[in-house]
């Protein structure tokens, strides 16, 4: 592979890539297979959201931005995220998304 591909080729790690595969209008059948996939159940009907703020609840709150969020067949809300680097949060942050998306 020459260096010019290599240099014109965007990792699904860059957060504008990740919100364009799986956040993007249109493409609600490739994140259907995909979470079908990861998740070993039968998807019926998934509706994209992204750049979903949860609202803090007092000033010193953490801002909490949501990368993708899927609602799928029973109104089960699923939260994807992508995590670049191990900040040794992800049960602390889980439970903070979690939570917020269940009180709003």
């Amino acid at each position: 592979m020459t260096e010019k591909l290599q240099e014109k080729r965007l990792s699904v790690k860059r957060d504008i890539v990740f919100k364009r595969i799986f956040a993007h209008k249109g493409n609600e059948a490739f994140l259907t297979e995909f979470l079908s996939s990861l998740l070993n159940i039968n998807i019926k009907k998934i509706e994209i959201m992204h750049d979903i703020h949860l609202e803090k609840d007092i000033e010193e709150d953490k801002l909490g931005i949501i990368d993708v969020r899927a609602i799928i067949n029973d109104d089960s809300i699923i939260n994807i995220e992508i995590q670049l680097k191990n900040e040794f949060n992800i049960i602390k942050r889980s439970t903070f998304y979690g939570s917020k998306l269940i009180s709003e």
